[in-house]
């Protein structure tokens, strides 16, 4: 079930639009890939990913963000195709998660992650 699922997808806030009872995630298909690789019309809009450690804590890569102030990161839960017609470019507003500070961060040879709390304590996952 994806509920329960506890990676999640960072965007840049200007790929993020609140719509109503939705949000829209702005992203295009990877056009660079060969024209019979299987997931080249599949969106992509991220610009890295993460884990969910603890109730409001991500864990990612030290590079995504240093590369994005922390204000900008949005952390999207349910960025996933998991039914045939379902648009993985809509989420409900409550899978969309605002990176409120930077607890810890190594970007160098001896590792490279950040550790990152959210403005809320992720619910269903």
């Amino acid at each position: 079930m994806s509920s329960t699922v506890a990676t999640a997808a960072l965007f840049e806030s200007k790929n993020v639009e609140a719509a109503g009872d939705i949000v829209k995630l702005a992203g295009k298909s990877i056009d660079k890939l060969c024209a019979d690789e299987r997931f080249r019309t599949q969106p992509s809009a991220s610009f890295c990913s993460g884990v969910l450690v603890a109730p409001d804590v991500l864990l990612t890569a030290g590079h995504c963000v240093q590369a994005v102030p922390c204000e900008n990161v949005r952390v999207v839960f349910s960025y996933e195709i998991d039914a045939p017609n379902r648009d993985p470019q809509q989420v409900s507003p409550s899978d969309v998660y605002q990176c409120k500070e930077v607890l810890a961060q190594n970007h160098n040879f001896n590792g490279d992650y950040a550790v990152i709390r959210l403005d809320r304590t992720v619910s269903g996952r």
